[in-house]
This record gives structure tokens, sequence and C-alpha cells, in this order.
């Protein structure tokens, strides 16, 4: 069963956003001032004509058609739905669409869990996109989604995947606590060293087939020191892999519990941490417990929206003999593969489901 494949995988991709490298030196960063809001047609949610001073705005750069922008949506519309009263505004601004006609049928699909203002860029023949341009581009950012926070007074106070922005953080930002010094510290931090990271990355990829762990062990610690405090999850979840990959199941256990209490908001971490722990063929009693009730953490945080997370819980449920809720889980995953028409992922789904209608666990890579 390959297809969650890429989830067991999504660190490549969170990496590659810390390490990704700009063509040329940005103009825009973490601190400055915010650029002009210049989006096209809105095609959700009461427009807005400029930034208030009063409000605290996230601004995220996606697209309909990738996988990893639909990731983030139930997380940014929780976020809005918890803070909105005191002053939070979440938009979603789309760009390098291949037709823009086909954002408003995806946004009909998102409906559950995607309820903050959407709006168009302003493409022409001889632009991308004014906020591709003004924005995205300026900041260096090469990656979708991105997100940009704006603080009361109209300040860039953060720049990055949406996954990774943190309820504490929104709210020290909507009481005037936030430390936007310490946060363009560590954003130019992540820049000085983006190159040196994304060098040692490469190598550490190449590490994981071949099972070199204590060269993976050496790399991690060199990748830690490059960044902030705030980004070296992703460095205890290469360890909780390391850990597996040398079957030290007890101790990858215990820092799955350890991560998914810590990451609570982050569905990408609580699914990867109970995947594996799922196809690990020792996961029982206890542990099994814990790799459930940290895919039911990964499902609640995407609001029951990701094909591949409700693939993780159904066999969850499977294995600890729920059968009958593992194949409600899995016709949900299947659906989901469907209304997006993503066929390669439906079949694998398919596949599954069939798999528990009969009685039996599916073999998993």
């Amino acid at each position: 069963m390959k297809m969650q494949t890429w989830q067991r995988w999504w660190l490549a991709a969170w990496l590659g956003a810390i390490c990704c490298c700009a063509a040329k030196e940005p103009s825009l960063k973490v601190g400055d001032q915010a650029p002009k809001f210049l989006p096209g047609k809105w095609v959700q949610g009461e427009p807005v004509k400029e930034l208030d001073r009063n409000k605290v705005y996230i601004i995220d750069f996606w697209s309909s058609w990738t996988a990893t922008s639909q990731t983030a949506i139930p997380h940014l519309d929780t976020l809005q739905t918890k803070f909105k009263d005191q002053g939070l505004v979440v938009i979603g601004q789309s760009v390098c669409e291949e037709n823009q006609a086909m954002v408003e049928p995806f946004i009909k699909k998102m409906a559950k869990v995607m309820t903050y203002r959407v709006a168009l860029d302003n493409v022409t023949e001889k632009s991308k996109g004014t906020m591709m341009d003004t924005w995205l581009d300026a900041a260096g950012e090469e990656g979708l989604p991105t997100s940009f926070i704006v603080d009361k007074q109209g300040r860039l106070a953060w720049i990055g995947h949406p996954v990774k922005i943190k309820s504490a953080q929104i709210q020290q930002l909507l009481e005037g606590a936030y430390d936007l010094k310490q946060a363009a510290e560590d954003y130019s931090m992540l820049r000085r060293n983006e190159a040196e990271l994304l060098d040692i990355w490469k190598k550490t990829k190449s590490c994981f087939t071949l099972r070199h762990w204590d060269h993976i062990g050496k790399n991690v610690d060199r990748m830690e020191k490059l960044v902030p405090a705030s980004e070296r999850t992703a460095f205890d979840v290469i360890r909780f892999r390391m850990l597996m990959g040398t079957r030290e199941y007890k101790e990858a256990f215990k820092l799955a519990e350890k991560l998914s209490d810590a990451c609570q908001e982050e569905a990408l971490v609580q699914n990867q941490l109970a995947w594996a722990m799922l196809i690990s063929g020792v996961c029982e009693g206890a542990d099994l417990d814990l790799a459930e009730k940290i895919a039911e953490r990964a499902n609640t945080s995407a609001r029951s929206m990701d094909a591949a997370i409700l693939d993780t819980l159904a066999r969850a449920r499977f294995m600890k003999g729920k059968k009958k809720e593992a194949i409600e889980l899995q016709e949900q995953a299947v659906k989901m593969a469907d209304e997006f028409q993503n066929s390669s992922t439906e079949q694998s789904l398919k596949q599954t489901l069939e798999s528990y209608k009969e009685g039996k666990l599916p073999k998993a890579e």
C-alpha cells in the first residue's frame, strides 16, 4: 500500500520550506512594513480594501491545485474561528492558478473548513500577479502555501508554512506581547544558513535509503544548530525515524508521545508519527492505544478533510478490532480522494477498503 509514502516523507517538504534558497536576495523580510495589499477579485467573504491597524492578518498564498495547500486550510480555518472575535482576519490569496475559474468550485468543495475570505490575484500579460510580485517574490519565497502574518502596526511578524502557525503565537500578537525582534532574528538566521542547511539535508536524504543511521544523527545535530529553537521540531521527528529504523521501539514510541503532546495543532506531524507506529509490525497494547490517540489528534486537526489522515485513523481502528469504524473512515477517505479527483490515491484507498471488508489488514510500505 503505497498511498502514504509521501506522508511519511512530508519532512522533505518541511525542510524544503526552511531551506528555500532564493535566486536573489529578498527585499522583503520579517520586521519590515507589509507591502500594499492589492488583491484582485474577491471570491469569498467581505473584501478587505486595506489592512486595518487594529487587526492581525494571516495572508496565505496558496493554489487550488497543490495538495499541500489543501492540507493547511483546516488549520487556518480553525485559527480564524478561534480568534476572529479578538481581531484576527485570515485571507486566502490565490496565486499561480492554471485557471482562476477553478478557484470558486474548489472553495465549494472545502466549504466545511474554508470559511475565511479568499481573493484572486491581479494577473496580466506582463505580470503573473500583483500580490505574487510584491509579496511572495519580494520575500524570495518559492513554495506554496506560504503565509505572511501582519501585526497591528502593519509589520510582517512572521513568514512561513501555514501549518506551523501556533495559537499561542496569534494570541501574543493580538495581546501585543509578541517578540517581533526575536522573530526577525530567527528569520534572518534561517535565511543566512539556508544554503548550508539545504546541502546537509540533501546528503541526509540519501542516508535514509542506505540506512546509515550514524551519519543521519550527525547531520541532524549539525542542522539543528543552524535553525532557531522554533524550527527544531522537524529534527526530533527525524530522531523518531532513526529510532524506528534501529528498532529501538520503546524509545521511539516514548519520543512519539512527547512530540504528539507538543504538536497537537500540527496534523502532518501527528499523522507521520501514527502511521510509522501502525506499520512497524510491533505496535500492540498500550502502544497501539497511543498510535490511535495520535491518529485521532491528526484527524481532529485536519477536521476530517484529509484522505491520508483518515486512512491512518482507519488503520488504527481496524488494528484495535473496530472493524465497522475502520470501514466507515476508509469510505470517507475514498470519497475525499474522489471529490478532489486524485485517481491514484482513490484506487489505493479502495484496495484498503476492500481488505477491511474482508477482515484483512493490508500491507503497508
